[in-house]
């Protein structure tokens, strides 16, 4: 989408940044209609999986799509609000975009960020953690998602984390055979 721009247009206002991240929900659901439409596949062993930012859209999905069964959530976290402030390079774009707008427009992109923080599928989470089909693996050293973030999102999902000591976002790589085992 976007013509090769897709990036830089969901910064050029709040309204595009918001529909590019619930668009992102929408696939999601679309993907699980698709699978669900195959003979090939089992419709009640579908799970979501991803890593960082799509750590946070499983997360966001599990509580949107009730046929996800399971998730497994590599660098992830909760409260979009407080990462996004974190200062990473890679949240960079999103607090400048933030700064460029006046107090009113800035509220309401923060209110609508709220409503599709994984936070708010707790319940869908809890419930996929009860069974034990939600996995939580985090970088302890994570620059990029706070690790406190990411505790926040495994407690209010009631999940532990297992945690990769001395490792970082892009680092948290050399341990993919303990990741992916």
């Amino acid at each position: 989408r976007g013509g090769g721009k897709a990036r830089t247009q969901a910064l050029e206002n709040a309204d595009k940044f918001i529909e590019s991240l619930q668009q992102g929900i929408l696939d999601n659901r679309r993907a699980v209609d698709l699978l669900c439409s195959r003979s090939d596949i089992d419709p009640a062993r579908i799970g979501v999986a991803g890593g960082s930012l799509g750590a946070i859209m499983s997360a966001t999905v599990c509580g949107y799509e009730p046929r996800i069964e399971r998730a497994f959530l590599l660098l992830g976290g909760g409260n979009l609000e407080k990462i996004f402030a974190h200062p990473a390079r890679e949240t960079k774009a999103f607090r400048d975009f933030l700064a460029r707008l006046n107090p009113e427009q800035r509220q309401e992109t923060l209110a609508e960020l709220r409503k599709i923080d994984p936070l708010t599928q707790a319940e869908a989470l809890r419930r996929l953690s009860t069974q034990g089909k939600l996995k939580m693996i985090c970088a302890a050293e994570d620059e990029v998602i706070p690790p406190s973030c990411s505790s926040e999102l495994a407690e209010a999902a009631g999940c532990e984390i297992i945690w990769l000591p001395g490792v970082g976002h892009y680092t948290v790589a050399s341990q993919s055979a303990f990741a992916f085992a």
